[in-house]
């Protein structure tokens, strides 16, 4: 098994002209020799197949960290539950909206994700505004975490999903939005990698 993280993030999507994700990927792939990179499409049929060619080319790995935009979160968060539901009015980049209903019908409603403690977060909040979600939504991010905390459920891998709040940047385009400044979110993020390879 590699010693690395698996690290992934999105493109942009809906009326968004930047993902935070996809930016995170760009830097953090360029400055640290710990990690391995992937950028995934915002689709629910794409983003986990090709998340899973990636692994069965390149993994196993040691654990993964999915990050993903999240209009209207404050701080970074750490997403405790990967539930089995999927529903949204918002098409996919595909332009796939689905029916609402489950992800897979032979799989438990939910994964509740508890390698991390309650104290990851107390921790974290050292180094910009953090907090632990019970809600990942519903969209393809969800759809995401859920596909990948199923298909990593037999094996000794840790998965985490993340959700970064929009940048000052993007305020234009999402007005009274609660944002987040870039170096914060990536030294939050940072120290989120440090911990995952202390586990």
């Amino acid at each position: 098994m590699k010693q690395r993280i698996l690290v992934t993030g999105f493109q942009p999507f809906l009326h968004h002209s930047m993902n935070v994700s996809e930016m995170l990927l760009q830097e953090l792939g360029r400055e640290r020799t710990d990690i391995e990179v992937l950028l995934l499409p915002v689709s629910f049929q794409k983003s986990f197949l090709e998340f899973k060619r990636h692994w069965d080319l390149h993994g196993p790995y040691r654990s993964v960290v999915m990050l993903g935009q999240a209009k209207g979160r404050e701080g970074v968060s750490l997403e405790r539950v990967a539930l089995n539901w999927m529903e949204s009015k918002n098409p996919d980049n595909d332009g796939e909206c689905p029916p609402s209903g489950r992800i897979f019908a032979d799989a438990p409603d939910s994964y509740l994700v508890d390698f991390f403690p309650s104290a990851w977060k107390d921790s974290l909040m050292s180094l910009g505004k953090t907090e632990i979600s019970l809600t990942a939504g519903a969209y393809v991010c969800n759809n995401l975490y859920f596909k990948v905390t199923h298909s990593l459920r037999a094996a000794d891998v840790a998965a985490l999903f993340v959700h970064l709040p929009l940048l000052p940047e993007q305020l234009a385009e999402n007005p009274g939005s609660p944002t987040l400044e870039f170096t914060t979110q990536k030294r939050v993020v940072a120290g989120i990698l440090d911990l995952m390879k202390g586990l």
